[in-house]
């Protein structure tokens, strides 16, 4: 009996010699990456966990972004610790609702041109009776599991709206509980950044891989609203929910974008699609139809198909075959059924309003098809058409009365040309220039 008390008091103190040796190690790991020694952070760390405070306070008082937001990717923003009878809105989503590319990570400060821009002009010419704060916390690359972890976090800074827009980056199921928990010990990170490298910057896709189950993809993302939902809801804050505008004529292989270079021909287009293309260049739109019916490459087949019926102004058939496209492969574009789910989930909240951002953008046409008018890329809009989208959210906090206190409510349209030419808004401002 004694050598067996003896074998298990020997258990319990290696167990507890090694627990301690390790919280020791992983200490030190955290406390060299405090001090820039070392760091753990993957890329794609960034736009999945949240693992770090996202405000320091700062004197005034001040809450200003953490060292930790900025560096994965959140815009530098300050509100104040005591709002007294201002009024705050904190707008919270992936790079669309940062406003990319006119603010990109890198920038070091927001930029005019995006939405948040256009909502702080907005309520400037509304006259509102008390200061008012919109602060931005988008960040590039995120998915709406992340945008949840967010917003639980800031729904404790008395914002008096909430405006979520998710939806462009959904492409991974969310972590498990464990991986989770683990991922916060930076030790843990450090192991699984030299363990399974990411690839390097030359390797990587732009556009977020694509799980392959994507009913339990679907399913992730409309628990991740209702997260978002049930977060606003606790803390009593009125959620404004938007759907993402979908550009549905997004080409992708020209030089167009002011984010990604060209990828030259096509994406890796196979022959048969090149074929079509050829076709719908010189017109023989028909033709072009029923040669794409017998392409391999269903998801570009039907993008093509879907680009063949608008130049034939066949604009139903276009929309059509564009969105069973974009389910497919999105290309970082917000898949028609996940806005949908966005606006059941905010039908089925009362504390929830939709703005629908999407509607907002085809309202615009007279095709019902959004493209390079408002669009710069795959999912980020010119200044024009994140103005017209801030326009939109503004109607929608006018209608439901949320507008800071002697906001005229009633407003016409801001002078949008003249602005942009304030703003210096005729070309894309890089991180490099």
């Amino acid at each position: 009996m004694s050598r067996e008390r003896s074998k298990g008091r020997d258990f319990v103190f290696a167990a507890i010699t090694v627990a301690v040796v390790l919280f020791g190690l992983n200490a030190i790991v955290e406390r060299l990456e405090d001090e820039g020694v070392v760091a753990t952070y993957q890329p794609d760390d960034a736009v999945q966990f949240v693992t770090g405070d996202l405000f320091d306070v700062e004197p005034d008082p001040m809450y200003v972004s953490s060292d930790y937001a900025t560096e994965t990717g959140m815009v530098p923003a300050r509100f104040r610790v005591n709002k007294g009878n201002g009024w705050r809105v904190f707008a919270v989503g992936g790079s669309f609702m940062m406003g990319s590319p006119y603010t990109f990570q890198g920038h070091g400060a927001e930029m005019p041109g995006g939405i948040t821009s256009w909502l702080r002009k907005d309520l400037d010419r509304r006259g509102p009776e008390v200061p008012t704060e919109v602060v931005n916390l988008g960040v590039g690359g995120q998915n709406s599991f992340r945008v949840a972890t967010i917003v639980e976090r800031v729904v404790e800074y008395e914002a008096d709206v909430l405006v979520v827009g998710t939806c462009n980056n959904e492409g991974a199921l969310p972590p498990s509980k464990m991986r989770e928990q683990l991922h916060q010990l930076g030790g843990f990170r450090l192991l699984s950044k030299h363990l399974t490298p990411a690839p390097k910057p030359q390797e990587r896709s732009y556009f977020t891989p694509q799980d392959d189950d994507s009913v339990a993809l679907a399913v992730a993302y409309r628990q991740n609203i209702k997260n978002i939902i049930g977060y606003a809801e606790s803390a009593d804050v009125p959620l404004v929910l938007a759907t993402l505008p979908i550009n549905r004529l997004y080409i992708g292989d020209t030089d167009s974008t002011p984010l990604i270079p060209s990828h030259g021909n096509g994406w890796g287009e196979t022959v048969c699609i090149q074929e079509a293309r050829s076709l719908i260049e010189q017109a023989r739109f028909a033709d072009a139809v029923a040669h794409l019916e017998s392409c391999r490459d269903i998801p570009d087949a039907l993008r093509w198909t879907g680009m063949a019926h608008a130049r034939d102004a066949a604009y139903a058939e276009a929309r059509a075959a564009l969105d069973q496209s974009i389910e497919l492969q999105p290309r970082n574009r917000c898949r028609p059924s996940f806005n949908a789910i966005v606006r059941e989930e905010a039908a089925a909240s009362d504390n929830t309003i939709l703005v629908d951002l999407d509607e907002a953008a085809i309202a615009t046409t007279g095709t019902g098809l959004v493209g390079d008018d408002l669009f710069l890329d795959f999912c980020h809009m010119n200044w024009r058409g994140y103005a017209l989208m801030a326009e939109a959210i503004t109607a929608t906090l006018a209608q439901e009365r949320l507008l800071p206190a002697g906001a005229d409510t009633k407003a016409d349209p801001l002078p949008y040309d003249d602005i942009a030419r304030r703003w210096g808004l005729n070309r894309i401002q890089f991180v490099q220039d």
